[in-house]
């Protein structure tokens, strides 16, 4: 069984390097956005299984960028 495919919003590098090195030790494919904005075009272009999402960014809310995502067909 493959690992998920996780997508880390997180605009502190500090705090998302310590992620990714802890998910992708234990063999998660990880993508890394540092705003909303660049979250949104991955999620459009790579599959995602999960989204570990920062609450504050700095071009938009957590909050935000989940009602984006409630109300995009492709990705509710």
């Amino acid at each position: 069984m493959s690992k998920a495919r996780i997508l880390l919003v997180e605009d502190s590098e500090l705090q998302a390097r310590s992620a990714l090195k802890f998910l992708e030790k234990d063999g998660y494919e990880v993508q890394w956005a540092k705003d909303g904005k660049t979250a949104i075009t991955l999620i459009k272009t790579h599959p995602i299984d999960i989204i570990l999402l920062d609450l504050v960014l700095p071009d938009m809310t957590g909050n935000q960028l989940c009602h984006w995502l409630r109300q995009n067909e492709d990705t509710r």
